[in-house]
């Protein structure tokens, strides 16, 4: 080989490496931002996981409860729901009132002028604190 190709040969071959020196970094700069994105990826999966699973606990508390209210209706006359949830086209939601054993703005009422709830959790402790009124009236009842 002489001078000339041997020139003509290293500069192509320093231009080739120059090349694959270029190639190499914007392939490294491409993988390293691809690993933030893949890092805030698995991050934002991460509270996805923890929104659905408490949500799912929240769907499932909300079922049970109603369940329970629901018991607690049929076995509590002096309880009294009025339910107009997702009733109406357009609505969304939960619209609960809640009436115990008194009548008519008694002071006595736990819940007095406050009957309204929009979950079906919250109703239920309300019932288990009328239903605990309605036992102890039951009770002194009783015993006289």
């Amino acid at each position: 080989m002489n001078n000339t190709e041997a020139k003509n040969t290293l500069t192509e071959l320093r231009d080739y490496r120059n090349f694959l020196t270029k190639e190499c970094k914007k392939y490294s700069d491409q993988i390293l931002d691809l690993q933030e994105k893949i890092l805030d990826m698995q991050g934002t999966r991460s509270e996805m996981a923890k929104r659905i699973k408490a949500l799912d606990t929240e769907l499932a508390n909300e079922k049970s409860a109603k369940r329970s209210v629901m018991r607690l209706l049929k076995q509590y006359p002096q309880l009294e729901l009025d339910d107009e949830s997702d009733h109406s086209k357009g609505m969304r939601g939960t619209y609960l009132w809640l009436y115990g054993p008194f009548r008519g703005g008694d002071e006595k009422d736990p819940y007095h002028d406050e009957h309204y709830m929009d979950d079906w959790v919250e109703c239920y402790q309300r019932c288990l604190t009328y239903v605990e009124i309605i036992k102890n009236n039951l009770s002194v009842t009783e015993e006289t």
